[in-house]
């Protein structure tokens, strides 16, 4: 079954319980940030296949004050830069420090390829 689809089922099992609507098109950076300012009350629900926050109770969230802190994309130079040092062959002797680093650097790489999927369309 679709994400969307049983997450939709699931709205409607939260609006039979009582809660509400809080939110449509909140992503799950934004839904970080609202408990944080307080426009939550706790127990609240983020379906995010079909982006809609729903509230044990009636409030209003204000999406204009949500500042979402996304990382700078990586430019495809400096991914295709990341891509070559992942590549070298030490892999087998590699301390936990640089294993960490690759991580990062896997994660940067990964940012990168969205930016350039949405230049090809």
């Amino acid at each position: 079954m679709d994400l969307r689809v049983s997450q939709r089922e699931r709205a409607i099992e939260l609006a039979e319980k009582g809660f509400v609507r809080a939110a449509e098109g909140v992503d799950h950076l934004e839904f970080a940030h609202l408990p944080k300012s307080r426009e939550l009350p706790a127990g609240s629900h983020h379906l995010r296949a079909i982006d809609e926050v729903w509230s044990p109770i009636a409030v209003r969230v204000n999406c204009s004050r949500i500042q979402t802190k996304l990382p700078p994309p990586v430019s495809p130079e400096r991914a295709d830069e990341l891509a070559r040092m992942l590549a070298l062959p030490d892999t087998s002797q590699v301390t936990a420090e640089q294993m960490a680093y690759r991580g990062k650097v896997k994660a940067d790489i990964e940012a990168a390829e969205p930016i350039e999927e949405e230049r090809a369309a």
